[in-house]
């Protein structure tokens, strides 16, 4: 969310940007990140509240049909009304991050849940039993019947081929990425036989400030990144090799699936043809799995 839109604003946006468009659209917020909104004044501890808060307040704005009130945490809404143009297609919108608030929040009042991959879930297994968890979550909530969306953000830096990643392994943003992004619960990488490079209570959303720090603080972080933390890092390839990464996860649930592409950040490429390309896994990993 960004730091200077509130509910009631970001209401009247989303819901004209998604009247504009042919299509469906979707909406993901999450509860923010230190180096989003501490430097602008607000206050990261109240993320959760105010996400809390916004998912309740976009579906009550969304659907009303005349003016409403809403005491919440930290928006109080009084005989507050947006006008009906455009409700009939409105955005669906899909609480993104972890913790047991963040997704009982999502549970509750989104139209979906989003994570993603490698990142969050590297193994499809552990993807599938939270899917099969959240479904039914949303049975003994009532929201049986609802078309609720499981959502991953797919972190991939798409290549020629594998082989063609290499040149890439050392670069030290794509280190930086690695150690601070590689695995959001630092832990995780035990599991994987690799030592993580930040404190194991480490959290890029709560403590990441690189506005902060010195070209020597994040260089300390850089020379300490493997190759094989990078490698672990990114679904890498070309777009087939990619999709063969994503299918499994897709097979476990995924219905709305994100391509993160970071290889433009460093590789030359014709707006066009990265378009093309993350289009080109959209289009493979559509074949296998459930469908919207």
């Amino acid at each position: 969310m960004h730091p200077g839109r509130d509910a009631p604003e970001l209401a009247q946006t989303t819901l004209t940007l998604a009247a504009s468009t042919a299509g469906p659209s979707l909406l993901s917020l999450g509860a923010g990140e230190v180096r989003n909104i501490n430097p602008f004044g607000r206050r990261r501890s109240l993320g959760l509240k105010r996400l809390g808060d916004t998912l309740q307040v976009l579906r009550l704005l969304w659907t009303a049909r005349e003016p409403v009130d809403f005491d919440g945490e930290i928006f109080k809404l009084k005989d507050a009304f947006i006008g009906n143009a455009g409700k009939d297609h409105r955005p669906e919108v899909i609480a993104m991050g972890g913790g047991p608030r963040l997704t009982g929040m999502a549970l509750k009042y989104a139209d979906g849940f989003g994570t993603g991959a490698p990142f969050v879930y590297a193994d499809s297994a552990k993807y599938a039993a939270l899917v099969q968890n959240h479904t039914q979550t949303l049975k003994e909530l009532g929201r049986a019947d609802d078309t609720f969306r499981f959502a991953l953000h797919h972190i991939a830096f798409i290549t020629k081929d594998k082989d063609d990643f290499e040149q890439y392994v050392d670069n030290p943003l794509v280190k930086w990425y690695a150690a601070t992004g590689g695995r959001i619960n630092q832990r995780d990488w035990a599991t994987e036989g690799i030592e993580p490079v930040m404190p194991l209570d480490w959290h890029y959303a709560f403590h990441m400030k690189p506005n902060s720090m010195t070209l020597d603080e994040i260089k300390a972080v850089t020379d300490r990144v493997t190759p094989e933390m990078v490698r672990k890092t990114f679904f890498y390839g070309a777009p087939d090799d990619i999709a063969k990464e994503i299918r499994p996860f897709v097979e476990a649930g995924s219905t709305v699936n994100l391509i993160a592409d970071f290889g433009p950040i460093l590789v030359p490429a014709e707006p066009q043809a990265t378009i093309e390309a993350s289009a080109e896994i959209c289009r493979l990993i559509k074949q296998a799995g459930p469908k919207d």
